[in-house]
């Protein structure tokens, strides 16, 4: 079994969803059911960031999630990256290290 660049976390997580799918409360159940989908990311990930390789994981990520937060995570990261380069630009405006022609 592989995984131990996450320590094994998937293992954990299907636990809980296994629980959770046996609780009289189906709200319960239905968040046991999301659990072990997110297990089952989990372990895909894991296999990937050890290096055995997991062909699977985008598709069991997008299983998870709700795809306008992914978008929304992914318009964030290049909303700061682009504010990261603009800081960047204007302190080397300000230092004279870059010229700009009027």
């Amino acid at each position: 079994m592989s995984g131990g660049s996450w320590d094994y976390v998937s293992e954990k997580f299907d636990e809980v969803g296994d629980r959770l799918i046996h609780e009289d409360d189906a709200r319960r159940a239905a968040l046991g059911r999301l659990v072990k989908r997110i297990a089952l990311a989990l372990h895909a990930i894991e296999w990937n960031d050890s290096g055995d390789g997991h062909d699977g994981e985008a598709g069991l990520i997008m299983d998870c999630v709700i795809p306008d937060e992914v978008a929304g995570c992914a318009t964030k990261r290049l909303e700061d990256e682009i504010a990261r380069a603009q800081r960047t630009l204007d302190l080397l405006k300000a230092s004279d290290l870059l010229k700009v022609d009027p």
